[in-house]
């Protein structure tokens, strides 16, 4: 064996032990012992251990060279593996059984200088810290609020005087003014207006704005609107009540005398004429007055003979048609009707049960004394007229005097377009009337007060 083949066999050992390794080259030293474990045979001649150590630092070199062209330095140094180690223990059978001659020294070759580490990159700056928000400065605590003085206990309330009792009415009292003519308006409605109080009137709506004599709807309306009531006076102001006859009613005669002709107003209205055992159907044809009295033409000649106890009325199918047209036609306008005047003061027969059903109350339902109790049925009040032809002064304190020891209803009525019913005298009745406490109220309110009575 040469020496060279002893140098390639020291080599492959060196580098088989330098492969075992985990990161590369380790220390100078490790491998060192690695090489001598791995050539543990006896030379023939001792081996010169700076001689040793001279090849091994050449082919370290060698080993280096090649391994930074592999992979460059590592600085940090792994434990070597323990399984490495028990595997280069172990001997190389081909180097026990033929011992080979120790090469001779070689002229130690200069060292090689060891190659400058790279420089190792500079590390990138770190980002420079955003600087951090300036913390908010904490609110400066709010002074604690001083405590409220405790309330003083307030003073218990002194008793408040009991009040004092609203005086009481001594009764009420309802004016009513008939037939919708223009002087409600002009010459009644003021009055009221100085004393605030109101009124009601009975109107007829055939005739409302027919010409510049009655009321027109508006002026109607205006009144309402000021607290006065609308009450129903018939349609065109018919008699709704039975007249009685002044003479008998032979069968063949073509009139009939009665005590008031106001039947025999219109033309071909339907007209009855009857007793306890006979009755006449026929129509209007014209009315007038002779030297017997008032009497009603009649269509045709009387059919059947009619004692001086008879009457004349309408039909009742007639009366109910025009009452249900003269509430049809106040509607239209807006006027809200509450009550009956009968025309004419006439009220016996049919028609108190017709207008009883048709209305809740009723001003005339018999005229004269006007004092009406607060239990009495409303559709069977009365009333009393105030004209100057019809009491004095004196007689009008007399009755406002018995309203009060009564403490009831009183009603009154008039008309405004009668020279009897001057505006001073509408003044009097209610200075009078107030003075005695007397309340003046509408008709619907004078129901609806009494109610509790019945």
């Amino acid at each position: 064996m040469t020496h060279s083949d002893d140098n390639s066999r020291l080599s492959f050992s060196r580098r088989t032990a330098l492969g075992l390794t985990v990161t590369g080259v380790g220390s100078l030293a490790g491998c060192l012992d690695l090489v001598a474990d791995s050539t543990s045979v006896e030379p023939d001649e001792p081996i010169d251990h700076d001689d040793a150590v001279d090849a091994d630092d050449e082919d370290t070199d060698v080993d280096e060279d090649a391994h930074d062209k592999e992979e460059p330095v590592r600085e940090e140094h792994s434990e070597p593996d323990d399984s490495t180690d028990e595997t280069s223990e172990e001997p190389d059978p081909e180097l026990e059984s033929e011992p080979e001659p120790e090469p001779e020294p070689e002229p130690e070759p200069e060292p090689e200088p060891e190659p400058e580490p790279e420089p190792e990159p500079e590390p990138e700056p770190e980002p420079e810290p955003e600087p951090e928000p300036e913390p908010e400065p904490e609110p400066e605590p709010e002074p604690e609020p001083e405590p409220e003085p405790e309330p003083e206990p307030e003073p218990e309330p002194e008793p408040e005087p009991e009040p004092e009792p609203e005086p009481k009415s001594n009764g009420l009292l309802v004016f009513t003014y008939d037939d919708s003519p223009i002087e409600d308006y002009s010459e009644t409605f003021p009055v009221h207006e100085e004393f605030g109080v109101p009124g009601c009137i009975a109107v007829n709506p055939a005739n409302m704005g027919e010409s510049d004599l009655w009321l027109t709807p508006e002026k109607a309306h205006e009144m309402q609107d000021a607290g006065w009531g609308i009450m129903s006076h018939s349609y065109r102001h018919r008699p709704y009540g039975q007249i009685p006859l002044t003479k008998p009613m032979s069968k063949g005669d073509e009139k009939v005398y009665v005590e008031r002709n106001t039947h025999g107003r219109f033309a071909n209205d339907p007209l009855v004429v009857t007793d306890d055992t006979s009755r006449f159907e026929t129509r209007v044809v014209e009315r007038g007055t002779d030297a017997d009295g008032e009497y009603i033409v009649l269509e045709e000649p009387a059919g059947v003979d009619i004692s001086a106890d008879g009457i004349v009325h309408y039909p009742r199918l007639f009366l109910r048609e025009k009452l249900e047209k003269t509430d049809e036609q106040l509607r239209m306008w807006d006027l809200d009707v509450f009550g009956f005047v009968y025309p004419y003061d006439r009220y016996y027969g049919p028609a108190e049960e017709i207008v009883r059903d048709h209305y809740d109350a009723v001003a005339n339902h018999r005229w004269s004394q006007g004092h009406n109790d607060l239990d009495a049925d409303p559709t069977t009040w009365r009333r009393q007229y105030i004209e100057t032809n019809r009491l004095s002064e004196s007689d009008v304190e007399e009755f406002l005097d018995t309203a009060v020891e009564e403490e009831c209803v009183a009603i009154v009525g008039a008309h405004s377009q009668y020279d009897t019913l001057p505006a001073s005298r509408v003044r009097f009745v209610i200075e009078q009337a107030l003075v005695r406490d007397l309340e003046i109220v509408t008709i619907q309110e004078a129901v609806e007060r009494t109610a509790e009575y019945r």
